[in-house]
């Protein structure tokens, strides 16, 4: 199978998915309110996440709405807004990812040279 069908088609997958579920939940929100995300490794080069922008748009993502991230700069963002709380609460938890005000962390993406630092 061409890569491009494939990954398509598992991107098509989702997007139905995501938006029947909305629809039995009648949460009123509609597709073009919707801004997509995906994340593509930071060792990809440009013509790897152009193939996954084609991917999308096949996939029926207005190209408009969509976002090409890599995965540890939007692990980064993902920590950053914790909720401190809920982790606290959760059984085995504690200790981490419960960040207290004014903490540090780092993230890194083993498979890349990139390296994260918050703040």
């Amino acid at each position: 199978m061409v890569a491009l069908d494939v990954f398509s088609a598992a991107i098509k997958f989702l997007r139905r998915h995501l938006l029947h579920t909305l629809e039995q939940r009648a949460a009123g929100i509609r597709e073009t309110d919707i801004g997509w995300v995906l994340t593509v490794p930071a060792i990809w080069d440009d013509l790897a996440r152009q193939f996954m922008r084609e991917a999308a748009v096949r996939s029926g993502i207005a190209g408009d709405q969509l976002l090409i991230a890599l995965e540890p700069g939007m692990a980064l963002l993902y920590c950053n807004h914790l909720p401190i709380e809920k982790l606290k609460s959760e059984a085995g938890v504690q200790g981490f990812g419960a960040f207290s005000k004014g903490s540090k962390y780092l993230i890194r993406d083993c498979r890349s040279k990139f390296l994260f630092k918050y703040p």
